[in-house]
């Protein structure tokens, strides 16, 4: 199951930890409270990529996917911080999301209602549900390499580019958290 914490305020290496420690790490249903965000798990051992899809169908059944991967060993040091820029930059959807690790572990980090960042580690079969609206960014952690299925209910809902993160009625600017 994904573990989630308060990140740290300033941080060197993005595919560390980097853990508050001055605070507890969080349930998911505080990660809900604080983000409106849905963890859970889903077994997808020993399934190939297809059945991985399949599985994950039953958690929202969204039609419009894509599996992005990225490891140092396959795409090599520059690739590798190339697409880990891409994703650690902070952004929200117009429509809901889901995210299924398929392979690996990587962090998401999720902002809260004050405009911190929650760190939630996570690893094969480990899912989250964004919702609408919600700020997020995702890189890899120390073993840096991870697969995961990507679906939004329709491909045109995918991102927004607004700097904005609408959660109940506040509104909080992207770039105000580190």
């Amino acid at each position: 199951m994904a573990r989630a914490w308060y990140l740290k305020p300033t941080f060197a290496d993005r595919y560390e930890q980097n853990r508050d420690e001055s605070l507890p790490l969080l349930t998911d249903e505080q990660v809900y409270l604080e983000t409106e965000v849905i963890l859970g798990h889903i077994d997808l051992a020993n399934m190939d990529e297809e059945a991985q899809l399949t599985q994950a169908r039953t958690v929202r059944d969204m039609k419009d996917h894509m599996t992005p991967e990225m490891s140092i060993q396959e795409d090599g040091e520059a690739e590798f911080e190339k697409k880990c820029d891409k994703i650690f930059k902070p952004h929200v959807h117009v429509g809901e999301a889901l995210r299924v690790v398929i392979r690996g572990s990587c962090y998401a980090d999720i902002m809260d209602l004050n405009g911190r960042y929650i760190r939630i580690h996570l690893q094969l079969g480990d899912y989250w549900i964004l919702p609408g609206g919600c700020c997020h960014r995702a890189t890899a952690d120390v073993l840096k390499d991870m697969k995961a299925i990507m679906m939004h209910y329709d491909a045109r809902l995918q991102r927004t580019s607004s700097g904005r993160k609408r959660t109940s009625s506040r509104s909080t600017d992207i770039t105000s958290s580190g």
